[in-house]
């Protein structure tokens, strides 16, 4: 059994920099070990500089192991810190006086920690701070409202995917150079005006996925903010505004709005033809053919709800620079095969938990760059009604590796689809009817044994060995967790 911090005697722990330069040439200290136990551990911190360099020089911090606890030894050490980051290493408490010495700190990041709250006017020393992000930190609940004391410099706050409960009034109200406004993900139940009262330059505003109810105060905010280029609203209980509501924002490329009310009446001809992203959730009746035909600038789209049956064969025409499309949690059960015939610049199409019963021949033909270049970009068909996987629904796809199948019925799989695939991929076939696997760093897999019963099954030479009870993979997490993530990265 681990002992309580109280019953540990205090210690001088030993932690190591490894020096260097960051990819903008400033000097860095990547920090290792050090862990403190007890609150009245001190921590020395050891290294060997580069040559013509001290400790004065160092302009950023990144912490590369576990922080129990954080009490400033860092800020103390190096006087003209700019940079810290204290990212994913389990830090679950922080000195009152930790940061005492930070009159230099531009950004701090405390991302993905185990904290509950912050200490009273823990930053108030920090008077050229211009970013503060503490975000997914599930355990971080309340937030002081004089987190930041008189500071005034503030430009970005962000805390999303946390567990905050509420918002103080005064927590930003001085803040006139605040650009970045985000605290989607959390539970927050109200947002005041009088945080926003001095700020007049808002160009990130960010709420979705909260419980806010008065929709009126989260107009009133808005309207005050004629410089805002981004604005994410979706998934709160207050009704959404008519769409003619952001007309009147000049220099907005990126809407989120929508939510679980059953959205009717859209007019999408309101919308700024100039956006690049676009989320829509809770879509309550069918979408028209030219819902999407003045916004050809669009890289990213998110649709979702029940009142999506159909998607006309040409509603997609024109969006060549599309990268990203998602349109999940529908009641679609058909493709038409020209539907994504001109989205020649997709990399990432999420299809998952709709009613789609099959592909049809030539639907993926087009898609010749589903996951060029980036990380986790590929086809996700995740939660649908398939019951094969036919050769002739795709054409050739040489950079897609990230595939998802699961919780489909499918049956059938026919010899040679993998082939129009990456060499090397990663494919989820979990919870089918005749396979229920996924494969990882995975090759030629037209000819892998495990999947010999889907293979004879579409040849009709065949009996099925159920591989999966089909359907229903992980529902609400993995939408959960993929809407998030849209409206947390791919929408920046």
């Amino acid at each position: 059994m681990t002992n309580k911090s109280s019953d540990v005697q205090p210690a001088n722990v030993r932690a190591t920099c490894q020096y260097g330069f960051d990819g903008s040439g400033r000097y860095t200290c990547n920090l290792f070990e050090g862990t403190l136990t007890h609150p009245s551990d001190t921590l020395t911190i050891t290294g060997t500089h580069v040559p013509g360099h001290g400790n004065a020089d160092v302009l950023v911090v990144n912490h590369q192991s576990t922080v129990n606890r954080f009490h400033g030894d860092v800020l103390r050490t190096f006087v003209n810190l700019r940079i810290l980051r204290i990212v994913n290493v389990r830090m679950s408490f922080i000195h009152e006086n930790a940061f005492a010495s930070c009159g230099q700190l531009q950004e701090l990041n405390i991302m993905s920690n185990l904290v509950t709250s912050l200490p009273s006017q823990m930053l108030r020393n920090c008077v050229n701070l211009r970013t503060f992000d503490a975000s997914l930190s599930d355990n971080l609940v309340t937030i002081p409202g004089d987190l930041f004391g008189t500071n005034r410099n503030l430009e970005s706050f962000v805390v999303t995917a946390g567990n905050l409960v509420s918002f103080p009034t005064n927590l930003l109200e001085n803040m006139s150079n605040l650009r970045v406004f985000n605290v989607s993900g959390n539970q927050i139940l109200s947002i005041s005006p009088n945080n926003f009262r001095t700020a007049q330059r808002i160009e990130e505003f960010g709420i979705s996925f909260n419980e806010i109810i008065d929709g009126q105060s989260v107009m009133t905010i808005l309207s005050a903010q004629p410089w805002l280029r981004r604005i994410r609203i979706m998934n709160n209980p207050f009704p959404m505004p008519n769409l003619n509501f952001f007309q009147q924002f000049q220099h907005l490329v990126d809407l989120a709005v929508g939510g679980g009310q059953g959205m009717t009446g859209i007019n999408w001809q309101a919308l700024p033809a100039r956006l690049t992203s676009l989320g829509v959730t809770g879509i309550g009746e069918e979408i028209s053919a030219t819902a999407f035909n003045r916004m050809t600038n669009l890289t990213d789209l998110l649709l979702t709800g029940s009142g999506i049956t159909t998607l006309p064969p040409n509603i997609f025409n024109g969006l060549k620079w599309l990268r990203r499309l998602l349109i999940m949690n529908t009641r679609l059960t058909t493709l038409h095969p020209q539907l994504f015939a001109d989205l020649v610049s997709l990399r990432l199409l999420h299809l998952n938990f709709n009613q789609i019963e099959e592909l049809p021949e030539g639907v993926f033909s087009n898609l010749g760059n589903l996951g060029y270049m980036e990380f986790l970009h590929g086809l996700f068909l995740m939660n649908n009604k398939l019951t094969s996987i036919p050769v002739n629904a795709f054409g050739a796809h040489p950079f897609l590796r990230q595939i998802s199948f699961a919780g489909n019925e499918i049956d059938e799989i026919e010899r040679g689809v993998f082939g129009r695939f990456n060499d090397v991929l990663d494919i989820d076939l979990r919870s089918n009817i005749c396979i229920n696997e996924a494969f990882t760093d995975a090759r030629n897999l037209d000819q892998n044994r495990r999947l010999q019963t889907c293979f004879d099954n579409f040849a009709g030479i065949g009996t099925t060995t159920p591989g999966g009870s089909g359907r229903n993979f992980r529902v609400f997490e993995v939408f959960g967790i993929i809407l998030i993530g849209f409206v947390g990265c791919l929408m920046k």
